[in-house]
């Protein structure tokens, strides 16, 4: 069975192109989100458990680009701790399996919009996310694994919906701007 990477840049780059995203929190460095986020000029706020994987990034980091090291899998205490005065243009959850749907109920409110990495594995118990009123989900299914957005933003989702996900259903994958040939990784 193949694992694939990269899968959520087409939803990233969306929103990054199309809503005013300048202040990010992302659980899990990636080789793809990071750099995205990094080129991309927003303040950056960066949480990992993996302290070799973190050590790759550290000589990237600059004025923009915060990086917690957090020793175990309840990352989701970084919301109650070094973050907790915190608010969020963007969150990305795509960190330790046992929290990621942890971080999703305690990022709403906190961020404007969370998008979320491999929604289509029941492994990380995405039932237990507990979305407020007022807020919904979307799931981005053209690629393997999804990847949903969580916003109370209703002009986001439909924004998405009717731009992102109808114009790339319409399309040959390499003829749409936010899906570039190197951006999935099958391992």
């Amino acid at each position: 069975m193949q694992q694939a990477y990269g899968t959520h840049l087409p939803v990233l780059r969306y929103l990054l192109d199309n809503f005013d995203v300048r202040s990010v929190l992302e659980f899990g460095l990636g080789r793809f989100s990071t750099a995205l986020f990094l080129t991309r000029g927003v303040r950056l706020t960066s949480v990992e458990t993996d302290e070799v994987w973190l050590d790759r990034f550290h000589p990237k980091s600059s004025m923009d680009h915060r990086l917690i090291f957090h020793p175990d899998d309840n990352v989701q205490l970084v919301l109650t701790g070094a973050c907790k005065d915190e608010q969020y243009d963007l969150a990305l959850v795509d960190g330790p399996r046992t929290t990621r749907w942890l971080c999703v109920n305690m990022l709403m409110g906190r961020a404007k919009i969370i998008v979320i990495h491999d929604t289509d594995v029941d492994y990380y118990e995405w039932h237990r996310i507990l979305l407020p009123r007022g807020f919904c989900k979307l799931d981005y299914k053209l690629l393997v694994p999804w990847t949903s957005i969580v916003t109370a933003e209703q002009g986001v989702i439909a924004k998405v919906q009717s731009e992102l996900i109808y114009i790339k259903t319409l399309s040959q994958p390499d003829d749409t701007q936010y899906l570039r040939g190197n951006d999935v990784l099958a391992v």
